[in-house]
């Protein structure tokens, strides 16, 4: 097999070619053969059955006691003994032995020891001599068939020698075995008449073989050549060069179709290349497109994570708020109280100002007229003194009364003046102050009300922050939604471009 497997094509074909012819030619000589050896069997027996005729139309003429007529088993124009001696010349066997080359023996009968002698035969022994005087075989296959009377056709053995052989009995005129006529011819030469058939046919069929084998050869020479062509071509075509050039060629035949077929063939696989490139650039664009996609997948995934993060760290700040909201709605309802709380101090404390302011004035009007009192008794203290140091020494004592009355006149006034400077600051402060608590009641009121609206605002406030942190809570759930399914879009995208990777790969 793996010989054969080495051999081109045109080898192969030969080869069975050859073996087929040989084979063919092997079966049509054996049977040439067969029947070249039947038809030399059947023309021998014929030979052998002239020769029995000649042989014994001659011994009537060459021997006495011999005649022609029927004999006892109905045989016509047979020979017919008279039981006498009988003698035959040797040119008689002779004579058959070199017209018909057929050997022939005349067998006399011994009745009392039941043999068949030869009296005369043209078969010689091993030195030469004729086996005139030996007995037929008693155990051969003959005698049985003589002793009836009768004719043996058949293969017999002469002496060690197989022969191709008729014996036909002789009687007399009673229908009494008197003797005996052999006709044979040795098989051997028969066979080498065969083999001289063998022969001439053998060297004529490899004669012919070889000359077929010569037509042959030139014939699948002829032939494997454009397939010769062809294969190359192929092959170049299976090294992707499909700008190959096949001719087309004018036969008809098998080789004509493959030419077709291979052309065809070859503007196949040019389109599909062509088609190929396409399809190589058009995954190629694929390819980035994906890999942009994996990018932005990747990106927005990225992306769904921050912002699920982000969402869960605004979730947290959101509840914080809440709770400083809260916080703060509660400091501002307790500000708002304290608020109320200081606009009614603030009020009452304006009024207690207002009183005060109303009770400084009083209290100026009073040191004014404390001043005049003490202006009026510093001159009154000076008329003493002038009084006085009109008296002389008399007025001395009321003099220094009046001296330190006087001193206290002065002493009041400069005090009357520090207490009205005092006072007027004192007034104008508190007029001031009242001014300032006129203007802060309704300032402190009006932050009471916007206390109060904050703490309002805050409740509200604190009521949407739970609802964006209800929103952010489901922005989470969609955020990890699309996350998931970003991931997912990016397997089906792989599962996607994989098969016409796969295709791709298999052009």
């Amino acid at each position: 097999m793996k010989l054969t497997s080495r051999l081109s094509l045109k080898t192969r074909l030969l080869a069975v070619l050859v073996t087929a012819m040989a084979v063919v030619s092997g079966v049509l000589l054996a049977a040439v053969l067969s029947q070249k050896e039947s038809d030399l069997r059947a023309s021998t027996a014929q030979r052998v059955d002239a020769a029995v005729w000649a042989f014994s139309r001659s011994l009537p003429h060459e021997a006495s006691g011999f005649a022609i007529g029927t004999a006892a088993d109905g045989r016509l124009n047979a020979l017919i003994g008279d039981g006498s001696e009988v003698k035959i010349g040797e040119a008689v066997v002779d004579s058959v032995l070199t017209g018909m080359d057929v050997h022939v023996t005349y067998f006399t009968f011994k009745p009392d020891t039941q043999e068949f002698i030869r009296v005369m035969t043209s078969i010689t022994a091993a030195d030469g001599t004729r086996a005139v005087g030996t007995p037929l075989d008693p155990k051969g296959p003959v005698m049985p068939v003589l002793m009836r009377g009768e004719v043996f056709v058949g293969d017999a053995t002469i002496l060690g020698e197989p022969y191709l052989t008729r014996y036909e009995p002789v009687f007399d005129a009673s229908g009494a075995i008197v003797g005996a006529v052999f006709a044979g011819r040795s098989i051997a030469q028969i066979n080498a008449v065969y083999m001289e058939t063998v022969t001439s046919l053998g060297s004529i069929t490899l004669a012919l073989i070889l000359v077929a084998s010569v037509i042959c050869f030139f014939l699948i020479y002829r032939t494997m050549r454009p397939v010769r062509t062809l294969a190359d071509r192929v092959n170049r075509l299976k090294d992707r060069d499909y700008d190959v050039e096949i001719r087309p060629v004018a036969t008809k035949d098998e080789v004509g179709e493959l030419t077709t077929a291979c052309i065809k063939l070859r503007d196949d696989l040019r389109e599909a290349a062509h088609l190929a490139q396409i399809a190589e650039a058009q995954a190629a664009e694929r390819e980035q497109r994906r890999a942009e996609m994996d990018r932005l997948m990747a990106q927005l995934s990225r992306g769904a994570t921050e912002q699920a993060a982000a969402a869960e760290k605004a979730s947290a700040s959101m509840e914080e708020m809440r709770a400083n909201i809260r916080q703060s709605a509660a400091n501002a309802a307790e500000t708002e109280r304290i608020a109320l709380m200081a606009a009614n101090d603030a009020a009452e404390t304006g009024a207690v100002v207002s009183d005060a302011v109303t009770a400084m004035s009083s209290i100026a009007e009073r040191i004014t007229i404390i001043r005049e009192i003490a202006r009026q008794t510093d001159l009154l203290a000076l008329n003493a003194a002038v009084e006085a140091a009109r008296a002389g020494q008399h007025g001395q004592g009321f003099a220094v009364v009046a001296a330190e009355v006087r001193k206290l006149a002065e002493r009041s006034q400069q005090a009357a003046a520090e207490i009205g400077q005092l006072s007027g600051t004192t007034l104008q402060v508190s007029r001031k102050a009242g001014e300032k608590l006129a203007a802060l009641v309704p300032a402190i009121q009006q932050t009471a009300a916007l206390v109060q609206a904050i703490n309002t605002a805050s409740s509200e406030q604190s009521i949407g922050v739970e609802q964006i942190n209800e929103a952010i809570r489901d922005l989470d759930a969609v955020i990890q939604q699309n996350a998931s399914a970003a991931a997912k879009v990016g397997m089906t995208s792989d599962d996607t471009f994989a098969p016409e990777e796969e295709y791709l790969r298999a052009a």
